[in-house]
């Protein structure tokens, strides 16, 4: 079963368009007494379970042993039950340097091209027309002086009069308060 879970796993890892340079394969029982509700998650050795040489009474030792860690009794009387046989396949890709997850292409290329608008806002004593940007259109290494507000899906950065923002290569605001 874990042969052929596994190589359905593979067949999943080859459809997606990451480059994978190895795997690791993870194959565990989860396993109770006869009688017993809560299951206990037995790792079984790939060597073992691939080479063919896993045994039914070495399983059941490694049950029994991972039952005695968690509720300290032992039931040498009671016989475990495998309930499932849980495998996956973990897909080992390249090293990802974090500036390949910035979406450098739909970035303005200038301040401009990220203002959606302004809007007039209140801050400590007068009104100020405040610049809006969307957060996602702000270009990479750049700077800008508030005042501002910076909106985004889940999230909205207010930059009072004064403050400087810094944009770095990874898109996180800088903010430098009082600048």
């Amino acid at each position: 079963v874990a042969l052929e879970q596994r190589a359905e796993g593979r067949a999943a890892l080859a459809r997606e368009t990451t480059p994978i340079e190895g795997e690791t394969l993870l194959v565990a029982a989860d396993m109770q007494f006869r009688g017993q509700t809560h299951l206990i998650r037995v790792a079984l050795p790939e060597a073992e379970l691939l080479g063919g040489t896993l045994q039914l009474e070495a399983l059941q030792e490694r049950f029994a042993e991972a039952y005695f860690q968690r509720f300290a009794v032992r039931l040498p009387e009671i016989g475990a039950m495998l309930v499932n046989l849980v495998t996956t396949l973990i897909g080992l890709r390249p090293d990802l340097a974090p500036e390949a997850l910035v979406a450098g292409d739909a970035r303005a290329i200038d301040l401009a091209g990220a203002r959606l608008g302004e809007r007039p806002v209140w801050f400590a004593d007068a009104w100020h027309t405040t610049p809006v940007y969307d957060r996602q259109k702000l270009p990479l290494s750049t700077t800008f002086e508030g005042p501002a507000i910076v909106q985004q899906l889940d999230a909205t950065t207010v930059i009072e009069p004064g403050d400087t923002v810094e944009v770095d290569r990874l898109g996180n605001l800088l903010i430098t308060v009082g600048a």
